[in-house]
């Protein structure tokens, strides 16, 4: 499910996946975002058991993603439309916490109007987290 973060610079849409990844494969690049000139943007269709169903996603990154099937994870990502962006993966398994900063900074810059300070980024996530992980996995 898709939330609304509320923070002092606006609403940013997130969503949180928690479960056991079933399946990883690469996908080709969406069009949209070779029409933006990032040729270096990936893209990967993961599979996740979450709340007894399997949930579908297709995250857009530039970072390799390096997440191994039959793990538990806990995945929150950015969306936009026609694109999710991870920004964050913590695994259980391995205690393994992976914040993708640029991912980050890319996805809240887009949804402003004006650009974001590397302190405003760190304050706006900060903001998303705690709401979206009250649990204080971080």
């Amino acid at each position: 499910m898709i939330r609304l973060a509320q923070t002092a610079r606006g609403d940013f849409p997130v969503r949180v996946v928690a479960g056991r990844i079933l399946s990883v494969a690469r996908q080709p690049t969406p069009a949209a975002a070779r029409a933006e000139g990032i040729p270096e943007l990936a893209c990967t269709r993961v599979v996740i058991e979450h709340d007894n169903r399997a949930r579908e996603l297709a995250l857009v990154h530039l970072e390799p993603l390096d997440i191994l099937p039959h793990r538990n994870v806990t995945i929150v990502t950015g969306c936009e439309v026609e694109r999710e962006w991870p920004l964050y993966i913590y695994s259980p398994n391995d205690k393994n916490h992976r914040r993708f900063d640029e991912h980050i900074g890319w996805f809240l810059g887009r949804q402003g109007a004006e650009p974001l300070s590397e302190a405003d980024q760190r304050v706006i996530w900060s903001a998303i987290l705690l709401q979206v992980l009250p649990s204080g996995t971080r």
